[in-house]
């Protein structure tokens, strides 16, 4: 349609969208050169806030609101003798925790200074047994990069709006652009004036 508004709510939105998967297209790479311009966005050694949800194998830490991608978790953890020690803890992705809480190889365990988690419903499951318990878990990770906007108009909360700047290099500015303008998928003939309201969009804030 010739005629299609591109009005500065559905602008925003994409442009928004096409961030959000830059910046986890640059985390899933691990290429240097690239991790290097959304270093703003580490988090490093967050407190998790311990959940009143519990379980005798395990026990539940709140997931922090900006979370975007996890870095690495530090585990720290008591028995009746050693207090706040640290014991390695990996991710059990798509595996059984039944199963590995019952594996002598993989079971939590004090002294081997170890366990696994499992991370859902916006929370990280540590898991223990009965020789110990989890006191403390900080998280080093990626969060969500602030959300770009303009003043002028009322978005999806009735609320009126206001600038905020891009936080991230211009560099990776234009490849947001440019992914915002193929998301939007709009036809050849409206490419062009599309390209210049996003690319004035950004030079305004």
């Amino acid at each position: 349609n010739d005629n299609i508004a591109f009005d500065n709510p559905r602008i925003i939105l994409a442009v928004n969208e096409a961030q959000n998967k830059i910046v986890e297209l640059i985390i899933e790479k691990k290429n240097e050169d690239d991790i290097s311009y959304i270093q703003k966005l580490v988090v490093n050694d967050l407190k998790l806030i311990k959940s009143s949800k519990k379980s005798d194998d395990s026990d539940y830490f709140e997931i922090p609101k900006n979370f975007f991608h996890p870095i690495n978790v530090k585990v720290y953890a008591n028995d009746s003798k050693c207090k706040r020690k640290r014991i390695n803890a990996w991710e059990a992705k798509g595996q059984n925790t039944h199963e590995l809480l019952t594996d002598q190889n993989n079971k939590p365990s004090f002294y081997w200074e170890e366990t696994f988690y499992t991370i859902g419903q916006d929370k990280y499951r540590i898991y223990k047994d009965k020789t110990f318990e989890i006191e403390q878990v900080n998280l080093d990770y990626y969060r969500y990069p602030k959300k770009i906007d303009i003043e002028g108009y009322i978005d999806v909360n009735n609320k009126n709006t206001f600038n905020q700047d891009p936080e991230l290099d211009d560099k990776i500015m234009d490849k947001i652009i440019d992914i915002a303008v193929k998301d939007l998928n709009i036809n050849v003939e409206n490419l062009n004036r599309l390209q210049a309201d996003l690319t004035k969009i950004n030079s305004e804030i």
